[in-house]
């Protein structure tokens, strides 16, 4: 057995369970090193404080190379004060404890960045740059029932990353991932819950790692304006839309400022995860998140890193400039083949990209002013939601979903820039703008009550998406029912249900793919399930999962 060349005993251990190869561990160094290597123990590590050094210990040699995944989870202690109710700390974090956060938060990552930069320096060297995949998630803290106020539990203020220049450069980081540090249940009293990161954190990290080229996170489903009934629980969510306008503001202004890796792929999901979002009160007016600038400076800011991008899926509130610049300035995509755009039904200029069945809904939004910001003082609000919090009813929601209904005017501008986007896309193979809708009307009163939504959707009424789908010649259909794959004419599915679009827009539609495949078009308009009604969400989550396969690896 010692006789046998490496190379051999790799390709026999290869094919051994995970029980046959701890029988060989023991046979000689070979099979020992390649037990090691396939049984797969080796592949992943769940860093934290206190277990750094034995994670040196471990990889600080051959296992090097067999690491693919290191999870580092930030946290933040228990804000209470051990159960004891007369001495709970104020409903408000004064701006000293904001910043006393920011230094816990801070020294993690320098932690976790000092780690891996130690590991580079001791077996890189000898073995090149590793192929990691580095998820971070956002700071957990445990919440102790009555030890204190649960405005502390849901605060609007972010959390930042101090001098992030300093932090060492890590060449062994192939891609980055950003995920809430627990799930996040909105209608369930809180036991763990998590603080939001300012956003320019995640270009922060991102700048210090050159080699990435995934980027991802799945976060921001706890943005918003709460649909539980009882006025005590809304004030307790910290719903305030200033801090969360200036994050999109300070994600577009670093990014013109630093320098960041040349992506290969991004699945970035600011809506995660979307239930308690599609449950908000449809009726209730939206922040604008734009002013004071003309138009969303988030959603330019995407738009120019993805400029280098082979695939790319977004869910997040966006306008048109995530397509084309409103300057004019030619946009290009040369290398882009794959696109999923999953759009929320709010814009971030206060409007809505859909309404009501009566074309009801349009009311306008509101300015952020200074009450659009946490008081760092306690309230008396704030002490009479915080006497009120043991009558809360976590299960009583307000169903008030009525928007589904496209407006033709902003949506149809919306469409048209997605449309126009694709002829600087010449690799492009297939593309997907869509929004989920939800019909839930047991709180709308009037024309909506005891209202018939069959005609909406053929199958229950509830979770349904809106969108559109586009497919190049040869390419695997969107949908199997109808679609045809392989096909060499260019496809295109309309799932927008019985309201059709304005017939100038559905021309520019009919563009994508045109000037690269030519005219030839085979259009799919009735569903082979749905008819021509909306559609079940699920169809456009299975082409997500299809084209986007690491989008099942999230996870906790």
């Amino acid at each position: 057995m010692d006789k046998l060349p490496q190379e051999l005993v790799d390709k026999i251990s290869k094919y051994l369970e995970s029980n046959q190869l701890k029988q060989t561990l023991t046979m000689n160094r070979k099979f020992w090193v390649a037990a090691e290597r396939y049984s797969g123990f080796f592949n992943e590590f769940s860093l934290n404080e206190a277990n750094a050094q034995k994670f040196l210990h471990t990889f600080s040699n051959h296992r090097f190379r067999y690491l693919r995944c290191i999870r580092f989870r930030t946290a933040f202690p228990d804000p209470g004060t051990g159960g004891n109710v007369h001495i709970a700390p104020p409903c408000r974090e004064s701006r000293e404890e904001l910043q006393a956060l920011d230094e816990q938060f801070t020294g993690q990552i320098r932690l976790l960045f000092s780690t891996l930069k130690e590991l580079e320096e001791k077996y890189s060297d000898q073995q090149g740059p590793g192929n990691i995949q580095l998820i971070i998630y956002t700071p957990a803290m445990s919440v102790e029932h009555n030890s204190f106020c649960f405005h502390r539990a849901y605060v609007g203020w972010r959390i930042h990353l101090l001098a992030p220049g300093e932090l060492p450069i890590l060449r062994s980081v192939r891609s980055l991932r950003f995920l809430d540090g627990a799930p996040f249940f909105p209608f369930l009293e809180p036991r763990v819950t998590t603080r939001k990161l300012d956003l320019r954190v995640l270009l922060d990290i991102l700048s210090r790692l050159p080699n990435v080229r995934t980027f991802s996170c799945a976060i921001g489903g706890d943005e918003w304006p709460s649909a539980l009934r009882d006025e005590a629980t809304v004030s307790l969510w910290h719903t305030h839309q200033g801090p969360r306008r200036d994050t999109r503001h300070e994600f577009a202004a670093a990014l013109q400022e630093m320098s960041v890796p040349t992506l290969r792929v991004i699945l970035l999901n600011f809506i995660e995860p979307d239930d308690h979002v599609e449950a908000i009160d449809q009726r209730v007016a939206m922040p604008n998140l734009t002013t004071p600038a003309l138009h969303d400076p988030f959603s330019s800011s995407l738009r120019v890193m993805s400029y280098g991008l082979r695939r790319m899926s977004i869910f997040a509130v966006v306008d048109s400039t995530l397509f084309l610049p409103h300057d004019g300035s030619t946009p290009s995509w040369p290398h882009l083949e794959t696109l999923c755009v999953k759009f929320h039904m709010t814009t971030p200029s206060e409007s809505w990209y859909f309404n009501g069945l009566q074309n009801d809904g349009r009311l306008r939004g509101y300015e952020l002013q200074s009450g659009s910001y946490p008081s760092f003082e306690q309230t008396v609000e704030d002490e009479e939601a915080h006497e009120n919090l043991e009558y809360v009813d976590w299960e009583e929601t307000t169903l008030a979903q009525f928007r589904v209904m496209p407006d033709n005017e902003l949506l149809g501008e919306f469409l048209a820039a997605f449309a126009r986007s694709t002829e600087y896309m010449p690799l492009l193979k297939e593309a997907v703008l869509w929004c989920p809708l939800t019909f839930y009307i047991d709180d709308m009163g009037g024309f909506y009550e005891n209202y018939d939504a069959s005609e909406l959707k053929q199958d229950e009424v509830g979770d349904m998406a809106w969108g559109i789908a586009y497919t190049a010649p040869s390419e695997k259909a969107f949908s199997e029912h109808p679609g045809i794959n392989g096909a060499r004419s260019r496809q295109l599915w309309w799932k927008v249900g019985k309201c059709r679009l304005v017939a100038d827009i559905c021309d520019v539609v009919r563009r994508i793919g045109c000037h690269q495949h030519g005219e030839d078009l085979i259009e799919h308009w009735d569903d082979e399930l749905y008819g021509d009604g909306l559609v079940d969400r699920r169809i456009f989550e299975q082409f997500e999962w299809r084209v986007f396969p690491e989008l099942g690896s999230f996870g906790y």
